[in-house]
């Protein structure tokens, strides 16, 4: 498990958070996640999510929602995965880990 010590202000003056979503984005798409990013109908607390649908795993954006709380909450959804196999630039993988939500 890697620390959250690492902070996510820090993380996107390294990259344009529209840039950090994008490669974000890339990689759930590599790890074989449907991602969806479209308006939520109701106002929620978070920017998105994941859930299971017939044992795929399907990620909702909130797409009116702040570009980096999409980025937040995609890379939460990533630090649940074994992302370790996908190429992601440095900024993003601190990004994910900064993310990374306690294991009980």
């Amino acid at each position: 498990m890697h620390s959250n010590s690492v902070g996510s202000a820090h993380t996107i003056r390294a990259v344009a958070p529209e840039r950090l979503l994008e490669e974000l984005l890339v990689a759930a798409r590599k790890l074989g996640l449907r991602v969806r990013v479209e308006p939520f109908a109701a106002q929620t607390s978070s920017a998105g999510g994941a859930c299971k649908i017939l044992g795929e795993t399907l990620v909702l954006i909130d797409e009116a929602a702040p570009v980096i709380d999409q980025a937040a909450a995609l890379a939460r959804v990533l630090s649940s995965h074994d992302h370790e196999s996908v190429y992601l630039p440095p900024e993003a993988r601190r990004y994910i880990y900064a993310h990374e939500r306690p294991r009980s």
